[in-house]
């Protein structure tokens, strides 16, 4: 019978506490990786990226990030619903007088590589007022719906049978104003978002049904959905209870 003394067991005991630390860290890593996603993307404005703004997610949690000098953005994040909006630099939510983007609601319940570009909403309308009644100032809403005309972007709210607020949004429709100010060749081209996905094409419009719609992209079509990305010369999705199915 071999006797194990004293000294050997206070060299085994050290040895097992490090075998059980690093297990238990693996595995809370790896529960990490099961139970968050990886977002990023562009701020845009007409088309173009802007750099150095604040984007700011809201959900979950609250977490903000800044876009670097291309206008590029990245986070990690749990999964959940969420909404998203690119803001003043010094904001610390998602407030409307803080905000310089129509907020986008998504939800994530999977672990992906998920890209996202945002639209910065842009200031002025070529000389367009807005006359109110009694000759009031307009509103912060009043102003940001005769940004969001001259822009060409319309909202189709779609909430989901749960009740997340989703919407499609339909941009880039207004190329001559868009023009007078920006780069004509980035003004061509239209972008359509919901959820998860986005198109861009030469085209993008949308027909409403009673429980959904049928969002339609024509020309050069470059589609993310999620984290999966491709092309097609034209595309049609259906958009029903917070999902968007390609259809054939």
């Amino acid at each position: 019978m071999i006797e194990v003394k004293p000294m050997q067991r206070r060299v085994m005991q050290p040895a097992f506490s490090v075998l059980a630390l690093l297990f238990c860290t693996a595995m809370s890593a790896q529960s990490n990786r099961n139970s968050t996603f990886h977002v990023s993307g562009t701020v845009m404005l007409f088309g173009s990226p802007i750099g150095g703004e604040r984007v700011v997610f809201e959900g979950p949690l609250q977490k903000s990030v800044d876009a670097d000098g291309t206008g590029r953005y990245d986070a990690d994040l749990p999964l959940g619903v969420w909404k998203v909006a690119v803001t003043t630099s010094s904001a610390s939510g998602i407030t409307e007088g803080d905000r310089l983007s129509h907020p986008r609601v998504f939800r994530v319940t999977e672990p992906m590589n998920l890209i996202l570009d945002l639209y910065v909403n842009g200031v002025g309308c070529g000389g367009v007022v807005i006359a109110t009644p009694d000759g009031r100032p307009p509103t912060p809403q009043q102003v940001e719906a005769k940004n969001e005309a001259c822009q060409g972007r319309v909202f189709f709210p779609l909430p989901s049978d749960e009740g997340v607020p989703f919407e499609v949004v339909i941009g880039g429709r207004n190329h001559q104003l868009c023009s007078f100010q920006h780069d004509p060749a980035a003004c061509e081209r239209e972008f359509g978002t919901f959820n998860l996905l986005t198109v861009y094409a030469d085209k993008v419009g949308f027909v409403r049904f009673p429980n959904g719609g049928l969002l339609e992209a024509k020309g050069h079509v470059v589609v993310q959905n999620g984290s999966r990305g491709y092309r097609k010369d034209s595309v049609r999705f259906l958009i029903n209870d917070g999902q968007a199915f390609e259809a054939y």
